[in-house]
């Protein structure tokens, strides 16, 4: 169609565009009254928030921060293993905590009812306590069988005998019984330092997060207890554009562009045109 019209659009002018609305959408968001009419809605959300490594130009990693917010109505189960979101809100931050958790909070100001759903991240337990005490915490449940699996590598010999003591200590969590775990683990015999260590390092994560483990109850609930929404939110809104093969960012980059992509992720295009518009 532009050859038709005698255009031509290089590869950087397209990369400048990117970039330019990328900025613009970032300079919209920090201009955003404080004080505002918000929407309220008493429907149940869930909040899932976790990080995705991207590398800088400086040949180094940097932690990349999403939130994924949905309706629980939105969630249809496809098959028994399978559910699909029919739409979600997202949020990308390229840098330190405090500025994720300010736009956090705009993203899910007037929202009455909510579950945070995550892999036991401090940061984010200690401010979803301090900012939200009337909102449920839940631990994702594949993350606690992981770390329960990684301790069992080191205390228990023998692939069969562990994996048994694995899957029952899963019966255990998903009857709400993670004391009876810690029992288990405050007498367990270690041979090793680094036994003690491994069984030192469950029984905190265990302490620290057992009112977030009670599967059963959430399960008798209707909640979810996986944080799968978030990790796929990963690779189709920061990987699958920002992690391509030789890419490298600068924070100020990769921000402008998981901008657009954050926005076009969240069925929100029509910001992006609003601002192409007021440019003509």
């Amino acid at each position: 169609m532009l050859k038709s019209m005698g255009l031509k659009i290089g590869a950087k002018q397209i990369e400048r565009i990117g970039h330019h609305y990328g900025e613009q959408l970032e300079l919209q968001h920090e201009k955003e009254p404080e004080e505002k009419e918000i929407e309220q809605k008493d429907s149940l959300h869930y909040v899932m928030v976790d990080g995705s490594m991207v590398l800088t130009k400086k040949s180094s990693w940097k932690e990349m921060k999403l939130s994924r917010v949905f309706e629980a109505s939105d969630c249809m189960e496809v098959s028994e293993n399978r559910n699909w979101l029919k739409k979600s809100d997202y949020t990308a931050y390229f840098g330190s905590k405090d500025p994720f958790l300010e736009r956090l909070s705009k993203q899910i100001a007037g929202l009455n009812q909510m579950v945070f759903l995550g892999d036991g991240a401090k940061w984010m337990w200690n401010w979803v306590g301090d900012h939200h005490p009337e909102a449920f915490q839940i631990l994702d449940y594949y993350h606690a069988v992981e770390h329960i699996a990684e301790f069992a590598k080191y205390a228990i010999r023998g692939k069969t005998l562990r994996s048994q003591w694995v899957k029952q200590q899963e019966e255990l969590l998903m009857e709400d019984q993670v004391d009876e775990l810690i029992i288990q683990l405050v007498d367990w015999p270690c041979k090793t330092d680094k036994q003690e260590e491994k069984r030192h390092k469950l029984h905190t994560y265990l302490e620290n997060n057992k009112e977030r483990m009670r599967y059963k109850t959430y399960r008798e609930n209707g909640y979810m207890i996986g944080s799968g929404a978030i990790e796929s939110a990963h690779r189709t809104v920061i990987q699958k554009r920002l992690k391509l093969s030789g890419q490298r960012w600068t924070p100020e980059g990769a921000q402008q562009i998981v901008n657009l992509r954050a926005n076009y992720m969240s069925n929100k295009w029509e910001d992006v045109k609003n601002l192409i518009r007021s440019a003509a």
